[in-house]
Formats: C-alpha cells, structure tokens, sequence
C-alpha cells in the first residue's frame, strides 16, 4: 500500500485513513506529529479527514466522498507544473554561460566589424590619394615618351618568318606556365570525388616538398592530373607554385638529386613540346645512319636560339660518352718524412684515384695531416693482425678517391694482409691496392685472394682493378697474361698465376726497375693504358711511378649542386642599419608572439635580400698559400689537360705540359715564402704557427657512405637521414605520472624582465666570426645593426610575460662528430648542437638575473658548471679525502664509479619543471621554463644538406645557456639519497667513496648505492651498469674486498682508472698517468717534427707548453719525489732545446701561473726556481692541507698533487 500524497511505501502502523474518501496518507503527510499520531485514539482515527474533504465541507460541497479519478489527475496535474518549473530552471541555469560567451563573441565579431570597416574606409581614403596622385603622373612629358616607344617599336619589323601575334603568345604562355611543375609517379588517389582526390594529391606533394626543402619548404598551391585516369599508368600531376622562383628553385634542386622520389620536369609550351619531338625523330633518324653517340644537350646562349625555340633541345656529341679514370700508383717508401713535399703537391693533384704503398703510417699520424682534403682517404697501416712477422714501423697501403665520387672501403672479414678494398659505385668498379713483403709466406697471398674472391661474390657486376707491390722478383711482366705458369717459379707465383685466370684479369704493368724486375703489378678486367709517372715524392728507383687510364661509363657526380647563399661578410651594413631604423616595429610588441616573431624576421630576411650579397659557394680548398695568380695559373692547367686528354694532340700535351711546369715552380715559391713567415712570425704571432700546424685530426666530415643497422647511404641526404634516425634514438617518451619534491622554497622567482641597456650590450659583445644556427641570422648582422636591439628588448619581455617561448627558436642543427672506430659507421659519431643566435642572447640574459639565485640550492659537491669550481677542485677534493683518511689512520678508502647512459638527453622535462616548482619558480617564469623544454626540434646539417626534422622528447637542449643549470637542479636531488657516505659530482659524473675499516662501513656504501639506484628509477636516469666500477685506495696489503651488487650484478673491481683526465691507482702514486702524458708529449713533438721543416730550439720552446706543460701540469706544486717524473715529461723536449730553461740541476722549474698565458709560450719568467719547503698553493685547496705538506722523500711513497698533473 502507498501513501496518496507522497506514494511511497505505506506500513499500516503508521497510516492515517481518511473516514470520507477512504484514501491512507502518512501521518506526516496529513499533517500530524508523530507524538500526536501515537496518541490519538481509535475513535478520533475513525473520523478523520483528509485535508481535501474538510475544505470540500466548508465550500458548501457535500461532505461524501470524492471521486478518486478527479482527485488523481489534479494531483498528476500539480506534479507537473513542478517538473516544469524545475526543468526550466535547470535549462537557464546551465545555458546561462553559453549566452554569456555568445554575447562576448558576438561583441567581439561586432569590435572586428567595426575594426575592418575602419580599416576599409583608410583604404579607401589612400586609395583615391594613389588615383589622384597616378592622375598626376600622367604629364605631357610622360605621354610624350610612351609615344615615342610606341612608335619606335611599330617602326620595328617583325622577326622574319615570325607572326608577331603568335610571339606574343607564346611569350605570354611561357611566363604562365614558369609557375608550373610536372610531378611523375605520384600515386593517385582512389577517391571518386575529384576535389578530395586533387586535396590528397596536394598534401602528397607539399609532404614531399617539406622534406626536400626541412628549413624554407616551398609549399604548392594547387594541382591538376593530366590525361584520363587509367590502371595502366599514373597520369603526370602538374602542381602550381606561389611564383616562377619557387618553381625553379624546385626543378633545380630535384634534377640534381638522383635519389628524388618523383621525377619532375618544367611544363613545356605547346611550341616547345613540337621542337623537342622533332628533335627526337632526327636523333633517331641519325643514329640509324651510323652516328651513335649523339644525344640531346642543353644550349642555354639566347643568340643561338630561333624565337620560337625552347631553352633546351640541340643535337651534340657527348663530350665523354665514356669518362677516363686515371688511377696514379707510386711505393712512396714511407710518408713521414715527405709530408712537406706532400703538401706542397696535394693541391695540385687531379688523379681520380691515388695508390701509395709502403706508406709506414701507424695510427699515431692522423688523416688530416696528409692534407689530401680533396680526397676520400682510405688506409690500412701495418699492425700485429695483418703482418704477424714483422710489427715495427713500415708497410701499409693508402688508396684515395676523389671526393666528388661516391666511395667507400670494403671491410674485411678477416684482416689478416696489408691490403685495402675500395668500391666506387658510379663506375661499378673495385679498386684493391696491396703490398705483400717478400719474406710473407703464400698463404698470406691466399688470403688476400680468398678475400678478393668474397668481393667479388658480393658485387658481381662490378669490374676489379688491382694495383701493388707484389715483390715477386724473375717473373716476366708477360708470363702473366700467358696461358702456362712456369713450372720453376714460386709457390705464390703460381697460386696469385691461378687467381689471375680465375678473375679474368690482364697485367698491365711493364716497367721495369734497374734490376730488370717489375715488382709492381696492375691487375685489371677492363682495358686500360698504363704509362710512367713522374714522380709525385722522392723516387724508389725499385718501383717505378706509373698512371693508369681506364674507360668507365659515364658518371653522374656525387657532389650536390650548390645553391646561391647569402655572403655575409660583404654586407652592407650600414645602409642596412639605416634601412632597419626606420621600420616601424610596433607589430612586435601588439601581435601574439609566435605572430610577432614571424613579423621581425621577415623584416630580417627583407634586409638581408637587400643589403647582402648571393654567392655561389665554390667547393675549391685551395691552401692558405695560393694567390689568385696561381688559382688562375691552377685552373688554366687543368683545362689544358682534359683538352689534351680529349684530342691527344702532341700541340695540347706541350701547352699542359709548359703550364705544369710553371704552375709548379710558382707553386714552390709561394709555398716556400709561406714557410717562412710563419717560422718567422714565431716571435710575434704564435697564433699564425698553431694555425699551420693544425694540431687537430684534420678530417671533420663523415665519409661518403655511411652505414646503421644494416642500411646503407647513397646520397648526403640519405647519410642525414640515417644520422637524425640514429640520434633522435637517444630520446625518452614523456613521462605519464606527475612528479613531486619537498618544496624548500629557497627563491621566490615568478616574473623576468631584460632591460634594453642589456639587450643593447649583449648584441655589441657577440662574436661576428661565428656562424649562425636555424634562423639564418648570423651574429656579424646583429652586431652591425645595435637597432634591432629595440624589437628584440619587445620579444624577450612579452615572451617572459606570456610564459612562452616562440617556436622558431626552439629549433637546433645537429653536426655529427666522429668519436672513435669506424669513421663510416652512424653510431660511432656523437651530435653537436648548434642553435641561432638569438635565443641564445635571450637565455644568456635570462641566465644574468636567476642564475645568482639558484646556484647557493645546488650542493657544494657539485663542481660542473658552476663558477669557481672545476674538474681540478673536484680532483683535489677527492685526493684530499683520501690521503686524510690515510694520515688518520685508516688503511682503505673505496670509491663506486657511477655513469649515466645519456643524461643530458633522457632526462623527463616534468621532473624537471617539479624540481623548478619546489625551489620557488612560480607563475609565468615557470611557465616559460616549461615551454622553453616542450616542442623543440632537431635536423642534421650536413654540408649544405639537412635531414628530415625530428622533435626532442626528453633532455636539455645541447649548446644552450639554461639547459646545464636546469641538469644540475635535477640531478641535485640526489644528495639527500647518499649523504650517508661522501660524495662528488661534475655535471653528470658521480662518485661515491668512504672510509672503509670493516665491513660494516662497506656496508653503508652497498646501502648508498642501492638508494642511488632507486632514485635513478624515480627520477628517469639511467645507470650504465658495464661502465660502473669500483677501486680501492690502500695502504696495506690486506685490504676488504668486499663484493658490491649493482642491479643484482657484481660491480666490477679496477686497480687503475680514469677520473675527469686523470689516471688513478690504487697507491695514488700515479705512474701511468705520468707515463700517459709523456707518451702524449712525444706524439705531439712527434707531429711537430712531420709537419714543420725547420723543427729546432725555436720551435721547441714554443711548442713546449702544449706538448708537455700543459700535459703535466697547470698550476700547483712539484714535491721532490716528482722530480724524476718532471724529466720524464720534459725528456721530448731536449733534442729541440740548446740548453735546459734552468741553471741548477738541483733545483728543478715549479710552473707557477700568472693569469692568462698566451698560446705556445715558454719563458724564464714562467719557471721560478723554487725548494719543495715554498710551494705555490693553488686557490682551491689550503696551503696547510694535506695536498701540500711535506711526505716521505722517497719515489715509492711520494703522492704527488692532482693539481700539478691534470691536464
């Protein structure tokens, strides 16, 4: 039963019954107490009536019952009209907020109404100034000179046998359809509908476009198939450019790139399409007469062409329908030696292919110091794995190929002989250079053949040329292309006999010594001539020089075609910064920021197209010593040759021959008076002698063909490509939680502003000789022009104000670096990044106001990147430790090791900015910060060409300003994990160490470590586990070994190790480390004896600084125990020096440092002789610390200071 009122559930106790309708209502829904309810009797209940029945009676109604339908619906009825009320309010409640914002966007619409119609009606005002001005215009003189041309050009007859209407036609059709491109092979869309399938083809083509061209894509505006649609083939796709330029810039770019994925050709006029097919028919027809070689050529010379004639279409004879390949080949009878001589000549060299063998390099003598810059160089120096009989200096075998081919090296599966395999693929050709000893036994030679044999498996198709002293004495130079081997020759005549007709090969080589004995030979399947050389170095006279001549297909170059660039050392800059301050920049400080940004650098790119000269960089590396005399003399000698090598007429060979001649002897004398004025400017300007010698590797870019995870590069593209895929590998995926740290609040930084004072300092103080980053702004332009400070003063501010960092600045080139192994390997390089100059100012200057503040929260034990601390106070500090440890009596100190696999690039950007958030940084400049990390992007530039973009998910940005202070806050949440036991950190670079008198104390240091790890999985580090170790410093013979578990793996144990440049070992005596440096001081006296003629004392004592003082020591103090290793490091230096730099060969010189020292010098005023009692303390350790205090003078207990022995 329900109660009529409120129909819910009804308990007979509690129903009240009325005595007219008979209807049960609740107690309480008639309107009684509970207390009044339980009291009422059965009679009152008996009685009772409803609400309804008592006002019935009082109307005058009859007092019987009413009728329950009536009732009913009145009562549905009052239900309703709530329902009603309730579900209006509801609606106007939550439609309220809508209605607000339409009336806010309708008053918005009606401000940009007003704002157009405002706009409309200036327009109008200038546009009737502009009529009555050209109104104006129209003078009598004008008029008078529009008449004149008009009738001079009707007075001009048309070009005969033209109708002037059809020229202007045709004109007029050629300008239309320069916007035009025809795309090949571009898939078709399968949609019927023709404006989605034409909106497809679009975004195919601009995808397309934004990998060509990462930096400045040119983008299409529309496209159009062309033909009927059918299965058979894909109908050519004509795209519409913004402008004829874009075109040409597209058809420029695509053709000279081989590996393009869509062909493209320039849309041909009706006239043109005629000519080129009546081209075609007479090319044919031609060539069934007997002329084959004829094809059609390009003839770009404007006199030459009919009116009506395209800009392309002539019938010409190839100038080589075959290129010849010359490959020179001398035993130079080692190098070192003749690197003067070779680098006087290098420049000069125009061989395809250069062979040496006996070079005697090792792998102390870089590439770079060959200066064969114009050549890819590929060597294989003698070591104890190809000669097993002999391992001392000599051997080794250098093959060269130009760099404009595509080369790479073969690498062997067993190196096993001193040969090297190098493929070119434009010519489908394998060149092999070898030097096989005499006293190589033959299974040496079998080898070599057996691995001859895998290249040619691998590349079939590819022909062989072998050229190398093979030293095979009393064999004929004819016996090798005869049918029968001797029977009394050699075991390795008859097996490298056999190979030779297995490989189908032909010996070319005649030539033979003063003995009668040709000892090199020249292998090879394909026809070539071979004739004497003259000698390149100083002649063997047991081999012979001689060039071979080999016809090869036509190639197509490997280089890119160099686009225009803008020059910027030639600018004009004064009319520029005229030009700039008058622009009106009030845009950059009214337009949202991505907006303005994008408004000051088309100003930017305005200016430079007027102020900046275009170049066509020239990909000549001439050396420092070449004037334009002898560039010219170079290039008129070159053009000789190939002359002569086209004709072979006896007229030409004199006149290259005469060239050559006088091309040397001036090549000489300039190199020679470079010689000079360097050696003589040793005095005077250190710099220019640093500069000749190139101490460096040489050898910056990576080789022609790279190689990554099975792929190979063919193009600069692809090897791009490959290098972006490999380094944005390093990269972690956003986070998902939301990290937290105990929030110390030590700073309150919430808002950031730079002044214009600062912004105007900053652009004076930038270096105009360093080159720019993605933005195309070089620094020499912002120093040349201090008014861009003013727009620039307006972007900083409003992007600190806003929070944001405007996208184009978040952009960065990554540069591969070769680290070590196989230079043709992508992950043997390491990125180095390279952002614009303008961001970099802007976070410099953001760095001025907040780094002060943050850098009293990083911990005192952090040395890197913070001022006044270096890897030299870290190194002292630790060796303090220790050697206070041993003067208190403890017998052991052990240290862990750490390393974090990429740590700069793995680390969350949301740990970061929690980290941030905990220090203090709060409001807009937090904000900043998190959108300074967020959405930056990365390419790879690599000479002249950048891979496809590709975003930074993790880290800090490489190169910048922030990045390394934002690394320290984060990884300073680390301390309170490990302040159990002591600790030290340089940037990245962790080391952990204790006191260890038992086990106990090992223990601590265990527990420390499995904390470090748990923080690492918290905080998104990574440990490196295979470069984690432990070394024990001792001093006692019974020390605790106690097994340290990383990662549930045993920590590998050392008695020696590097720390930040320095060699530790266990006693800290440090003998290996002194012996480092002394080997790493000959190499450099080394170097300095190959590449400078005039090595003696003057060279010597400026020289000496980089090669053995710099090397042992920067500052600090020699103890007598030293002094054993001081000769040691300064030993390479005496065969330069006439006598030692001090008097008593008691008192050895202590290095003191006095400020800067200038690059190279060594004076007596640098070495004051000093007693080991009065030593120079250095400001980062205490002169009564335990660093300096007397020890033991005895060599085997001596410690030496760390300051006195990093580098």
């Amino acid at each position: 039963m329900n109660c009529f009122k409120c129909q819910l559930n009804l308990l007979s106790e509690d129903a009240l019954p009325c005595s007219s309708c008979k209807r049960s209502l609740h107690f309480g829904c008639a309107g009684q107490s509970e207390s009044n309810f339980r009291k009422m009797s059965k009679a009152v209940r008996s009685s009772w009536r409803c609400v309804d029945c008592r006002g019935a009676t009082r109307d005058g109604s009859p007092s019987g019952p009413k009728d329950p339908t009536s009732q009913n619906d009145a009562f549905l009825q009052s239900i309703f009209l709530k329902m009603n009320e309730q579900i209006a309010q509801t609606i106007r409640q939550e439609l309220h907020p809508f209605k607000e914002e339409i009336t806010q966007k309708l008053t918005a619409m009606q401000t940009s109404i007003d704002s157009c119609s405002d706009q409309y009606m200036s327009l109008s005002g200038e546009l009737a100034s502009l009529r009555e001005e050209l109104l104006s215009l129209k003078s009598d003189n004008l008029q008078a000179r529009v008449k004149t041309l008009e009738d001079k050009f009707s007075a001009a007859p048309p070009p005969s046998g033209v109708d002037e209407e059809a020229l202007f036609s045709e004109i007029e059709d050629r300008r239309r359809r320069s916007q035009n491109v025809l795309f090949f092979n571009v898939p078709e869309s399968s949609s019927p509908n023709p404006s989605i399938a034409a909106s497809e083809d679009l975004s195919q083509v601009n995808n397309y476009m934004a990998s060509v061209f990462p930096v400045d894509p040119v983008l299409a505006q529309r496209g159009l198939r062309l033909g009927k649609r059918s299965e058979a083939h894909i109908r050519p796709l004509k795209i519409v450019f913004p402008n004829s330029s874009a075109a040409t810039r597209v058809l420029s770019t695509l053709r000279s790139n081989k590996s393009a994925v869509f062909p493209v050709s320039d849309d041909k006029t009706l006239r043109q399409r005629d000519f080129l097919n009546r081209l075609r028919t007479e090319l044919t027809q031609r060539k069934e007469n007997g002329e084959p070689h004829l094809t059609i050529s390009s003839r770009n010379s404007p006199k030459k062409r009919g009116p009506l004639e395209p800009s392309s279409g002539t019938l010409t004879a190839p100038a080589d329908a075959h290129h010849t390949l010359s490959i020179y080949y001398q035993n130079v009878r080692g190098l070192n030696t003749k690197l003067t001589v070779l680098h006087h000549e290098a420049p000069h060299l125009t061989f395809d292919v250069i062979i040496f063998t006996e070079t005697w390099l090792s792998n102390q003598v870089a590439t770079g110091e060959l200066r064969l810059s114009n050549y890819s160089v590929f060597r294989t120096d003698r070591s104890p794995k190809n000669n097993m009989h002999k391992s001392g200096p000599g051997g080794g075998v250098l093959v060269g190929v130009l760099n404009k081919y595509l080369s790479y090296q073969w690498s062997p599966i067993e190196d096993t002989v001193e040969h090297a395999a190098v493929l070119v693929p434009q010519f489908r050709l394998i060149v092999s250079a070898i030097y096989l000893p005499s006293y190589q036994p033959a299974d040496v030679l079998e080898s070599y053949l057996s691995q001859l044999e895998s290249i040619s498996l691998q590349y079939p198709t590819f022909a062989i040329t072998i050229v190398g002293d093979f030293n095979l004495p009393g064999v004929c130079s004819e016996t090798w292309n005869g049918d029968v081997c001797p029977s009394s020759s050699s075991a390795k005549t008859r097996l490298l006999f056999t190979s030779v007709k297995q490989f189908d090969l032909k010996q070319y080589n005649s030539l033979p010594n003063p003995s009668g004995n040709v000892l090199d030979l020249c292998f090879s399947n394909l026809d070539l001539q071979l004739n004497v050389a003259d000698p390149l170095l100083r002649l063997d006279l047991a081999h012979p020089p001689f060039v071979c001549t080999i016809n090869v297909p036509e190639f197509r170059p490997y280089h890119v075609t160099q686009q225009f660039e803008f020059n910027f050392a030639r600018g004009d800059y004064a009319s520029m910064e005229s030009y700039l301050s008058t622009v009106d920049w009030s845009g950059c400080t009214t337009l949202p920021l991505n907006l303005a940004v994008d408004y000051f650098y088309e100003v930017i790119r305005s200016a430079i197209s007027l102020f900046v000269p275009r170049i066509r960089p020239v990909n000549h590396s001439y050396p420092k010593w070449f004037t334009a005399e002898l560039i010219q003399m170079v290039q008129q000698k070159r053009r000789a040759h190939s002359r002569y090598k086209a004709t072979g007429n006896d007229g030409d060979y004199k006149l290259f021959s005469d060239l050559r001649k006088s091309c040397g002897a001036l090549s000489r004398s300039l190199y020679n008076a470079y010689l000079n004025d360097v050696q003589s400017s040793l005095l005077t300007n250190v710099k220019a002698f640093w500069n000749y010698v190139n101490y460096k590797d040489g050898v910056s870019s990576p080789p022609t063909t790279m190689t990554y995870m099975g792929r190979q590069s063919d193009s600069l593209l692809e090897t791009a490509n490959l290098f972006a895929q490999y380094f944005s590998s390093v990269y972690e995926q956003p986070v998902l939680c939301e990290p937290s740290y105990p929030v110390v609040d030590v700073v309150s930084i919430g808002l950031v502003s730079v002044s214009l004072g600062r912004v105007q300092q900053a652009l004076a103080s930038l270096d105009p000789t360093k080159g720019m980053g993605p933005d195309g702004v070089p620094p020499i332009l912002l120093r040349n022009c201090p008014s861009l400070a003013i727009p620039l003063h307006a972007l900083f501010n409003k992007s600190l104000v806003s929070g944001t960092f405007p996208q184009v600045w978040k952009a960065s080139f990554l540069t591969p670096i070769h680290k070590q192994g196989s230079r043709s390997a992508v992950d043997h390089y390491r990125p180095i990044s390279t952002l614009s100059t303008i961001p970099k100012t802007f976070e410099k200057l953001v760095l001025q106001d907040t780094a002060p503040l943050l850098y009293p929260v990083i911990a005192p034990q952090q040395h890197g990147f913070v001022p006044g601390r270096s890897t030299l106070s870290n190194l002292v500090a630790f060796q303090e430790y220790v050697l206070g440890a041993f003067e208190g009596g403890c017998r052991q100190v052990d240290c862990i090791s750490t390393d974090f696999s990429k740590a700069f690039d793995k680390i969350s950007h949301k740990h970061i900015i929690a980290v941030l958030r905990a220090v203090g940084l709060h409001g807009a400049f937090l904000s900043w910060l998190g959108d300074y990390l967020h959405g930056r992007t990365m390419q790879v530039r690599l000479r002249g060409v950048t891979s496809a973009s590709f975003p930074a998910s993790s880290g800090v940005p490489q190169g910048s300003h922030i990045g390394p202070l934002l690394f320290l806050l984060l990884i300073n949440t680390v301390v309170p994990e490990i302040s159990d036991v002591q600790f030290l950190l340089y940037a990245d670079d962790l080391k952990i160490f204790t006191k260890v008198d038992d086990a106990q104390d090992a223990a601590l240091l265990q527990n420390s470590l499995d904390k470090l790890l748990a923080w690492c999985g918290v905080n998104s580090f990574f440990l490196n586990r295979s470069k984690c170790f432990v070394i024990s410093f001792l001093k006692t013979q019974n020390p605790i070994s106690f097994p340290y578990i990383l990662d549930g793996e045993a920590l590998q144990r050392k008695d020696q190790a590097r720390d930040l440049g320095v060699l530790f070992d266990s006693r800290l005596l440090f003998p290996d480390h002194v012996g480092m440096v002394a080997g790493r001081a000959m190499r450099a006296l080394g170097f300095l004896k190959r590449c400078t003629p005039w090595y003696g004392p003057r060279t010597t004592r400026f020289t000496s600084r980089n090669s053995s003082e710099c090397n042992g020591s920067s500052s600090g103090t020699w103890h007598t125990g030293q002094e054993g290793w001081m000769i040691i490091i300064l030993n390479p230096c005496e065969p330069g020096l006439a006598s030692p730099p001090w008097k008593h060969a008691g008192s050895l010189p202590i290095p003191c440092f006095f400020g800067s020292w200038s690059s190279g010098s060594w004076t007596a005023q640098r070495f004051l002789p000093k007693s080991p009692s009065t030593p120079h303390p250095t400001p980062l350790a205490s002169p009564h610390s335990s660093t300096y205090r007397s020890l033991p003078q005895t060599t085997s207990t001596t410690v030496p200071s760390i300051a006195s022995l990093v580098k």
